[in-house]
């Protein structure tokens, strides 16, 4: 069985969506149509979804928050609305 991948065009689409593509095509040549996501992203779950992928269930990827990470995960849920339990959990104990 083949697999026939175009490139991604420059500019034209968001840098999610086509390794989401790519990922839902090597999915279906495995005849893979329902999986657990391993994700905080709800573009990938989402284009996933969009692509014909059947989502059973999402598991966060979950890290200890600290000084040095916080930043960073607080961007990610931010710009690109990454879900992060212990995030929420961290911000409501400063509170």
């Amino acid at each position: 069985m083949s697999i026939s991948v175009v490139p991604p065009s420059i500019g034209s689409v968001s840098e999610t969506s086509e390794p989401v593509r790519y990922a839902a095509m090597m999915l279906r040549s495995l005849n893979c149509t329902r999986i657990v996501l391993l994700t905080n992203n709800p573009a990938k779950l989402d284009g996933l979804i969009k692509a014909g992928i059947e989502i059973a269930a999402r598991v966060p990827l979950e890290a200890p928050i600290n000084s040095h990470n916080r930043r960073y995960l607080t961007t990610k849920a931010v710009r690109s609305g990454h879900k992060f339990v212990t995030l929420k959990a961290s911000a409501s104990e400063k509170s």
